[in-house]
């Protein structure tokens, strides 16, 4: 029974496991929607709503140690938030991001899961909604810089010998405080849903 057990064993393990050893690298590009909802704190009467948008990029995957993957690229993460203050027009923000990822990938047929930092940079001018018009991100309030945790879950899907359709969640949890203005505390909260295609090279 035990040497049934062992065969067999023996005979799955390469297909639970395997790796992209035909290739040295996977490169991936990404298309799909970022859902922003910040942890907020502020005055009262104050308050924060979150908002999507377009984000795309790409990322390049290296095989590390067995079922291992060492992941980094770059995404366009543009950011919408809307702030409203008592007796206040709402006003709608919007502004670029971008976000250099890094991450160790646990990789299994399908699917898999990433963990690891990112860095994210603003830049660009702030625009609004209720008639400011576009300014400055010091003068909107924001620091340009942020970094934090980013995790994700991913399912690929194989259509060729090097060539997968690929969907995944991604979160980012920010661990400064990306506001400037006094008194307000503003941490990144994004999710997200991405879809592309990766490239086996």
């Amino acid at each position: 029974m035990k040497t049934k057990f062992a065969l067999l064993a023996f005979a799955i393990a390469p297909v639970l496991f395997q790796t992209s050893l035909a290739h040295a690298f996977d490169i991936t590009g990404y298309g799909g929607i970022n859902l922003t909802n910040n942890a907020f704190t502020g005055p009262a009467g104050s308050g924060e709503r979150g908002g999507s948008t377009f984000a795309y990029g790409a990322l390049l995957s290296s095989q590390a140690l067995e079922i291992f993957e060492l992941e980094y690229g770059l995404l366009y993460m543009p950011r919408a938030v809307t702030y409203s203050v008592l007796g206040l027009a709402d006003d709608t923000q919007s502004y670029s991001t971008v976000v250099l990822p890094v991450s160790l990938r646990i990789k299994l047929p399908l699917l898999s899961a990433g963990l690891g930092f990112y860095y994210g940079f603003a830049f660009g001018n702030v625009g609004h909604s209720n008639g400011v018009g576009a300014n400055s991100l010091s003068a909107a309030g924001y620091n340009s810089s942020d970094y934090g945790l980013t995790g994700d879950l991913r399912l690929s899907l194989p259509v060729a010998p090097t060539l997968s359709a690929v969907l995944d969640l991604r979160y980012l949890f920010g661990l400064t405080n990306t506001s400037s203005a006094s008194g307000i505390s503003t941490s990144t909260r994004d999710v997200a849903i991405l879809a592309g295609l990766s490239f086996g090279l």
